[in-house]
């Protein structure tokens, strides 16, 4: 895969899924090469007990999913 065919990939990813099924905006990130789509409830730290037991309960329920891995293209 060439850089070209992995930005394709990225953008239509990210404009079949805008929104996770929380309804949140969901953002393209980069995590050493690997391009994932999230939730942007994922860059949130929550405060206090219950909000972090909650967020490590429903967790799996927001959207990420991994996009491309661009460690080969970089080699």
């Amino acid at each position: 895969m060439d850089n070209r065919r992995a930005l394709e990939l990225i953008e239509r990813e990210h404009d079949a899924e805008r929104f996770c099924a929380c309804g949140r905006h969901t953002t393209v990130i980069d995590h050493a090469g690997r391009v994932w789509l999230e939730c942007s409830s994922h860059d949130e730290r929550p405060e206090g007990a219950l909000a972090r037991i909650t967020s490590a309960l429903t967790a799996g329920l927001h959207t990420r999913r991994l996009i491309v891995d661009l460690r080969p293209l970089a080699a």
